[in-house]
């Protein structure tokens, strides 16, 4: 598992950073540090508590030019050199995480502290304020821009939000013993060659390098059900916990992108919303396409052939395992050849009013089929997520 770097250079020393007159002493941003990572919000968890120490640790050191995504999960999350931030979100996920915990702890035990240790959207590196009065009142309302979890349930009335999610989450709880083998071998054989390194753990695509402790319930060992559906159910959490928090309808398919990535590993993604205006899908957060594969489905609507289409009119997942074999993606074969993918899945995603409202696509360079703990995740996180769109839509 990669390392933590100590940050022990003489750069770092107290002593050997510039400090303008009137602005805080490294020595006080090291002591709310300790703070932060001791309260109640963060001891529970080791990968906050390293991803919070490693960017402030860096900026106090002068580093702060180093915090890109790529360096962040190899020194604070265990990633190893192999790691592409382009294909894993895991960096941005976690940045989601630590800015919600911020607001939880600056909104409870930190509410009196002398300085706010934040950290703006849009960018890793953060930022250190006195809590003065109008220090205080320009922080508490940055970060109220992104509401504390059980504000934005309340507020968003996400406890109607969850219960389709919740409902969904106890089958899962009852058919992830007999899946467990199968997901396994299935994903053992489909990245043999290209990871070698794979562990069993990987399977489930959340517990791996080294994390399988970390901010996870204590398990019986050789419990399948306790050892693969606990960390899938932390897994769940946290990616609705971003996508509860988002702002906007950008930010909630980003979110929703993000996590289908995360479920499904794919090459290419992109997440659908519906214009009811005129009834198409509109193509409102993507990752890794072309220019013209943008412009080519840049409006989708039922009469279409293409994966997301079916799958607004069928109202079901839609899995193309191989584009070259499937007689309805005929004609969206030379803009596949093109962007080099072979395999598409589409999940649409149904509000609880029964409306369509988008659909969120993975796209794999290879012909494949996700498994079937993998369309099940993402079915329960599209219930979450339709109605998340639906609210924003409205």
């Amino acid at each position: 598992m990669g390392q933590t770097r100590p940050f022990t250079d003489p750069l770092a020393r107290a002593e050997n950073i510039p400090i303008e007159p009137g602005t805080l002493q490294a020595g006080d941003i090291r002591q709310e540090l300790g703070r932060i990572v001791a309260s109640e919000v963060f001891r529970h968890s080791l990968r906050l508590t390293r991803f919070l120490t490693v960017v402030v640790e860096a900026t106090l050191a002068g580093k702060a030019n180093r915090l890109k995504a790529y360096t962040i999960a190899i020194e604070a999350l265990g990633r190893g050199s192999d790691f592409d931030p382009q294909a894993d979100p895991i960096v941005r996920v976690e940045a989601g995480r630590l800015r919600q915990a911020l607001t939880r702890y600056y909104s409870g035990a930190g509410r009196n502290s002398p300085m706010v240790i934040d950290m703006p959207r849009g960018a890793y590196v953060p930022i250190f304020r006195p809590r003065d009065e109008e220090g205080a009142a320009s922080s508490d309302s940055h970060l109220a821009a992104v509401p504390p979890r059980r504000e934005a349930l309340a507020t968003y009335g996400g406890e109607d939000l969850l219960s389709p999610a919740l409902r969904h989450l106890a089958l899962l709880c009852e058919i992830i013993p007999g899946l467990v083998g199968q997901v396994r071998m299935t994903r053992d054989a489909r990245h043999a060659e290209t990871r070698p390194q794979a562990q069993a753990s990987d399977a489930i695509g959340w517990v791996a390098d080294g994390d399988k402790s970390e901010d996870a319930e204590p398990s019986v060992a050789g419990d399948p059900l306790t050892t693969t559906a606990i960390p899938l159910i932390v897994m769940l959490d946290e990616l609705s916990a971003r996508l509860l928090a988002s702002p906007d309808l950008t930010s909630a398919a980003e979110a929703i992108l993000d996590a289908a990535i995360h479920l499904h590993r794919p090459d290419f993604g992109h997440v659908q919303v519906l214009d009811k205006r005129t009834n198409q899908l509109v193509i409102h957060a993507q990752h890794g396409f072309s220019r013209k594969f943008l412009e080519t489905f840049k409006r989708v609507s039922a009469h279409d052939s293409c994966a997301s289409a079916r799958a607004l009119r069928d109202r079901a997942p839609v899995i193309v395992e191989d584009v070259l074999s499937d007689a309805k993606y005929a004609a969206f074969r030379d803009i596949a050849a093109e962007t080099g993918y072979r395999a598409v899945q589409s999940m649409p995603l149904i509000a609880s009013n029964g409306m369509v409202v988008g659909a969120a696509s993975t796209v794999f360079a290879r012909p494949h089929v996700p498994s079937r703990l993998e369309m099940l995740m993402m079915k329960l996180y599209a219930r979450l997520a339709a109605d998340t769109v639906a609210r924003f839509a409205a």
